[in-house]
């Protein structure tokens, strides 16, 4: 059976968008919650693949999206590598001794993330046909910046001051990383992903000289790689507008973008080659259907029927997303999405 993702990727006529959005397992669902609870802490959520498939259907069957994303944290190549995380309630994630005064070992990702391809086999014996599955991981330089800060930070001052005072030992964390993030989702796609994004949350702070440097770099070999094996990769860089231009250059044929750039706009830079994914402003989930609406209809329209299109957000839905205009912004993006096809949405 044909995938309205795969198909739009693959640049066959559509009659509407795919839509899916990010965290779409998450904290706004009663039924992520009672999971959550029955876990206990997050990483038990995590490793727990039985938990973490179920969680994982949860949005294709209450919200009716057109993918699955994997259950994960991008967090979990580091702790594979040695480092030692706990999620404290309301302050988020936090290692126990960070880089570089802790080392990192090496690792085999099929025994030390195994738990991950298990919930992704459960996942897909559980979706329907044709709802694929995205696997994903953080970018390298995301992954450096947490692992360094020890915790989230506004400006990662702490990571981005290692790059400029350690450069060999940045760049050879950023290396292992790289190849780390390749691994890992090699083996999520032979578990079943049929795509896979990669969250590179924090490039929008970097200069242009850092950005190429330890952001453009790696994200190019791995698109290249995926590439050369034909597995779609989608790149994700908040604060992206800046970079449109460098993203596009990767290689990678789905770039996200977050609502700090309109999709015309968007488009553009990166020409009619390029899936656009995004990106409605998480806060509008917040907000009354009719607001939501109001803003979703206008998305659609700024990039206009032709050129493959993918409907998600600008970044991560929000805990304090509204459950009913989250139900709202599903339908709406799949009915408003025919029209505009059609012609109709004016």
């Amino acid at each position: 059976m044909s995938s309205l993702l795969l198909d739009t990727i693959n640049g066959k006529q559509c009659s509407r968008r795919p839509v899916w959005f990010m965290r779409q397992a998450g904290r706004y669902l009663p039924d992520y919650k009672a999971v959550r609870a029955k876990a206990g802490n997050f990483m038990t959520l995590c490793q727990s693949p039985e938990m973490a498939s179920e969680v994982t259907c949860q949005p294709v069957e209450i919200l009716g999206v057109d993918a699955a994303i994997i259950f994960s944290d991008i967090l979990v190549i580091p702790v594979a590598a040695g480092m030692e995380l706990n999620f404290v309630e309301g302050e988020g994630p936090q290692f126990k001794t960070p880089l570089p005064q802790c080392g990192l070992k090496d690792y085999n990702s099929k025994n030390s993330l195994s738990y991950v391809y298990e919930a992704i086999k459960a996942s897909v014996r559980r979706l329907p046909t044709n709802i694929p599955l995205i696997g994903f991981c953080g970018s390298p330089w995301t992954l450096f910046a947490y692992m360094v800060q020890g915790s989230g930070s506004k400006d990662f001052s702490k990571a981005k001051s290692l790059l400029w005072s350690d450069p060999t030992f940045s760049q050879n964390t950023i290396d292992f990383l790289t190849n780390k993030i390749i691994e890992h989702l090699e083996l999520q796609v032979e578990a079943g992903a049929k795509v896979v994004q990669v969250f590179d949350t924090w490039g929008g702070l970097l200069d242009t000289q850092d950005y190429r440097q330890f952001c453009f770099k790696p994200m190019k070999k791995i698109s290249t790689y995926f590439a050369l094996k034909q597995i779609p990769v989608v790149l994700f860089t908040k604060g992206s507008g800046s970079y449109l231009s460098e993203l596009s250059k990767t290689g990678a044929p789905i770039l996200g973008v977050d609502w700090t750039v309109s999709l015309d706009k968007a488009r553009k830079i990166v020409g009619e080659d390029t899936v656009l994914q995004g990106n409605l402003d998480p806060i509008a989930l917040c907000s009354s259907k009719e607001l939501m609406q109001n803003k979703l209809k206008k998305l659609l329209l700024d990039h206009g029927p032709k050129g493959r299109h993918i409907v998600n957000l600008g970044h991560g839905v929000t805990p304090q997303a509204n459950l009913e205009t989250v139900k709202s912004f599903v339908y709406s993006a799949q009915e408003m999405s025919e029209r505009l096809m059609a012609g109709e949405l004016k």
